[in-house]
């Protein structure tokens, strides 16, 4: 038994995003092409520099409102907390009155906490990958993934569960990680980049840097 009411989760969130004023005007219509033009470009830039090109085809750009953006990052909750709604849901008895109560206020309060995320997209929180049903992060020949912030936000039990599966990884392809927990980054990496202002301040092994925490304040300042 699933221990949230994924369903009523979607419609509250919907309900707390509202509409967008944004989304009615002509300003939205434009994006769309202007975005995947641009996709292209970065693409192309990308190849030549790396000389990595997807092998799931061309890049893809998409112009989406607050609830497009609650419905993609409702299923990637989904699947992101799928360990741990699978352990609960052994215990919950499908049978009980109380279980059913379980179930919609769960469902309730991810329904409101994304649907006041979504209020906030532009400037605190990153879109989650708007995905068509069957992709994945990994896929193909993956030789080089880039990490923005995986760890931000997320239970503990969660984080552990990443980590574990990240320093599995670090054997089969190389992993650049954009992140400010120190701890966690510093005891998966290899080599650490630090940046103040768009500018590289230092380039080290993360070892010395996890090691002596003097060196750690003067190079990053924590």
């Amino acid at each position: 038994m699933d221990p949230v009411a994924w369903d009523l989760a979607e419609r509250v969130a919907v309900r707390v995003a509202g509409r967008e004023p944004f989304a009615g005007s002509y300003h939205h219509d434009s994006l769309a092409p202007d975005f995947a033009e641009l996709t292209a470009q970065a693409e192309e830039i990308v190849a030549e520099e790396t000389g990595l090109r997807s092998l799931a085809g061309p890049a893809r750009a998409r112009v989406t409102d607050r609830a497009g953006w609650v419905r993609a990052n409702l299923n990637a909750f989904r699947r992101m907390l799928l360990p741990l709604t699978e352990r609960l849901g052994a215990r919950l008895d499908e049978s009980s009155v109380s279980a059913k109560v379980t179930r919609s206020v769960s469902g309730v309060e991810v329904g409101t906490l994304l649907g006041w995320m979504s209020t906030r997209v532009l400037g605190q929180y990153d879109l989650l990958i708007v995905e068509e049903e069957g992709d994945r992060a990994l896929a193909g020949d993956t030789r080089l993934l880039l990490l923005d912030e995986p760890f931000e936000g997320l239970a503990p039990s969660i984080v552990e569960e990443l980590f574990e599966s990240f320093h599995q990884l670090r054997g089969e392809v190389s992993i650049i990680i954009v992140d400010h927990h120190l701890d966690l980054v510093l005891a998966l990496s290899d080599r650490t980049v630090a940046l103040e202002r768009g500018q590289v301040t230092h380039i080290g092994p993360s070892r010395a840097l996890a090691a002596d925490r003097e060196l750690r304040k003067r190079v990053l300042w924590v």
